[in-house]
């Protein structure tokens, strides 16, 4: 709207906050580890010959998104709402065994929120390795309360991501757009 109301305007904003330029350096970073990371298919087989052929391109799409083959033996449930599927990943990790890696972009310090964070400092409790990494921007109200602090105490290893300090001044130097919007429950391996 801002390019066809104003043209010249809009077209010099868009260079400078519509592209999503990552930098030189942080490509040449992302690339060295992606290098050292073993690929999916060095500890799983791919069960690419099991999938219908109807299913095929359905499948190619999402490899050419994240670049693995699809794995065989998976299953998946459709949760009837968002209560309901909190509920399940709190299930599983009061079952958690090894560890817990949570990648959170939004997380409230709300009921549901809670729900959360009381399973990963049982969980801390009972000696599994919890991992959390929460959007600064996203999660910020969570990370600046008393239960951040709880897990934290807890054992629950906490690292909030992309931090961007000051919101005025920090767009100027860096880009408060560029968001971790995952939301990724990892537990022991076999649940996410």
């Amino acid at each position: 709207m801002v390019i066809a109301g104003l043209p010249v305007v809009g077209m010099v904003l868009y260079l400078f906050l519509g592209e999503t330029n990552l930098g030189r350096k942080r490509i040449k970073r992302r690339m060295r580890i992606k290098n050292r990371l073993p690929g999916i298919g060095d500890f799983l087989d791919p069960g690419a010959e099991n999938i219908p052929d109807r299913y095929r391109p359905l499948f190619q799409i999402g490899k050419s998104v994240n670049g693995f083959d699809p794995i065989d033996g998976n299953r998946g449930s459709l949760m009837e709402d968002s209560n309901a599927a909190i509920d399940s990943i709190v299930a599983d990790m009061s079952v958690a065994e090894e560890y817990i890696h949570v990648e959170f972009y939004i997380w409230l310090p709300d009921n549901n929120g809670l729900k959360i964070a009381n399973a990963l400092i049982s969980a801390a409790e009972r000696g599994v390795t919890c991992r959390v990494m929460a959007d600064s921007l996203g999660s910020r109200s969570f990370i600046s309360s008393r239960y951040w602090k709880a897990m934290k105490a807890a054992g629950v290893q906490v690292v909030n991501t992309l931090p961007f300090g000051n919101a005025l001044f920090g767009s100027l130097f860096g880009r408060i757009d560029l968001r971790n919007h995952r939301k990724i429950v990892v537990i022991d391996n076999r649940i996410t």
